[in-house]
Formats: structure tokens, C-alpha cells, sequence
């Protein structure tokens, strides 16, 4: 069974190296398309012989542009199954992700989604420093059952068939807001461009709302994910 994790990126060095462990270890394959980084990360990739492309969007974080190269790439690679999470969000289970694919006899993986937030700690190893998480979406399904008609579209995933789900025994974990304050501006700004290039503005609404907070939350409207269900899950991500 082919099963791929692809993404498009753009200066994500810090969590890349997680991510390629983290992918041979759950028995994935790896395409990624770089937006052209400047990071050091098109380099790593090549170094690390990750198959990859680059994508061009002017220096926009244009969702459109980097999903229809998505889209295309998928029809090339043609995998049976997909993962289609951000460098920055990992997925926790109780078995690698593989394992969770086989024991399902539907076309998708649904789960509840955490983002994991900046508390004002000293930045190091991500998952051995930041531990406050909202709950925000659940289910979602970015592990899917690959078919031609297919097609990813923002933060979600248009089936055009029947969707016959399998629980996650976990959950999808986000870690895009634990990045450093000059690197979310830096998002902003590109997403800002895009929105001037015509992009759906309701893509990236978030940003503005965040950068009010300085990309930096208070732990007391948070949970700790070391007091919750999700614990024992989090803590393989410690050894990656």
C-alpha cells in the first residue's frame, strides 16, 4: 500500500527534521512543494533526498496556487492512501499511522484536532516545552482513501463520494502557534498579499485576530495536555 504525506511549505526548517522521522516512522512517504524557502529547507530536502518540487506565488502565501499544485501532484503520484497535515501538526496515536490505515474499513480518518499554543516559554524542542492546548475542531479528516476526483480545498478535504469514516484512535496535533512572533508576522504578511492578489479573505481570518496577542496566549484560558486523555499519546512525540 502507498500511503504519502504531502504538504506545501514555505520556511519551515525548525519542524522539518521532526517531520521526516516522523513520517519514516509511521510508514509514510514524503512529496513536499516548497514556496520557494529561503531557510534552508529546499536544501534539506534534496540533502535528505525527500521528493520534492517548488512552487512559485510570487512571495504570497497563496492557499489557491499552492493547493492546485497539491491537487496536481496527486493525480501524478496516484497514492491509495493520504495525510495531508501541515510540518507543523503531527498526529498521535496508539499505533503508527500505517497500523491505523489498515484496521480501517472506510475511505477516511476522522479525529479531534488540538492546537497547541505559546505561553511565554523559553522556544526549545516543541514538544518538550509548549503543553497548552485548546480543543478547537473536531472530527476532522485529512487521512483519506485517495481517489481521482479528490480534491483538497483550504483546511478541508471534498470527497465527491461517500464518506464512510474510521475513528482516530488520537489526535491530530497543531503546533503553528508556537512559532516565533517575527516568523507569524512574516505569515501574515504573505497571507496580506495574497489577499491584495484576490485570494478568499476568509482564508487566514485567524491571523489578524492573533497578531492582536502578539502570538503569545495566557495559560489560564487553556488546558494542559499533561492533564488530559491525550497525554500518554503526546509524549512519542518527545522522541522524535
Amino acid at each position: 500500500m502507498k500511503i504519502l504525506y504531502i504538504i506545501h511549505i514555505y520556511n519551515e526548517i525548525d519542524f522539518l527534521p521532526y517531520k521526516v522521522k516522523w513520517c519514516r516512522e509511521n510508514g509514510l512517504g514524503m512529496y513536499i512543494l516548497d514556496n520557494f524557502s529561503n531557510d534552508g529547507s529546499w536544501e534539506y530536502l534534496n540533502d535528505n533526498k525527500i521528493a520534492c518540487e517548488r512552487v512559485d506565488t510570487g512571495g504570497a502565501f497563496h492557499l489557491g496556487i499552492l493547493q492546485k499544485a497539491t491537487n496536481n501532484a496527486l493525480l501524478r503520484l496516484n497514492p491509495d492512501w493520504v495525510v495531508y497535515i501541515g510540518m507543523d501538526t503531527f498526529i498521535i496515536t496508539d499505533n503508527i499511522i500505517k497500523k491505523e490505515i489498515e484496521r480501517c474499513r472506510g475511505n477516511v480518518i476522522t479525529g479531534p484536532w488540538l492546537n497547541i499554543f505559546n505561553t511565554g516559554e523559553e522556544r526549545g524542542n516543541p514538544f518538550k516545552t509548549y503543553f497548552y492546548y485548546s480543543q478547537i475542531r473536531s472530527p476532522i479528516g485529512l487521512i483519506f482513501k485517495y481517489h481521482k476526483k479528490i480534491q483538497i480545498f483550504a483546511d478541508e478535504v471534498l470527497y465527491r463520494q461517500k464518506v464512510i469514516s474510521c475513528g482516530l484512535r488520537g489526535a491530530y496535533v497543531n503546533f503553528g502557534n508556537t512559532k516565533p512572533a517575527r516568523q507569524r508576522d512574516e505569515t501574515l504578511h504573505r497571507r496580506q498579499l495574497a489577499w491584495r492578489k484576490g485570494m478568499n479573505k476568509v482564508w487566514g481570518a485567524h491571523y489578524p485576530v492573533y497578531k492582536k496577542y502578539n502570538w503569545q496566549w495566557e495559560k489560564e484560558k487553556l488546558k494542559d495536555i499533561r492533564q488530559s486523555i491525550y497525554w500518554e499519546r503526546y509524549k512519542k512525540l518527545q522522541e522524535l
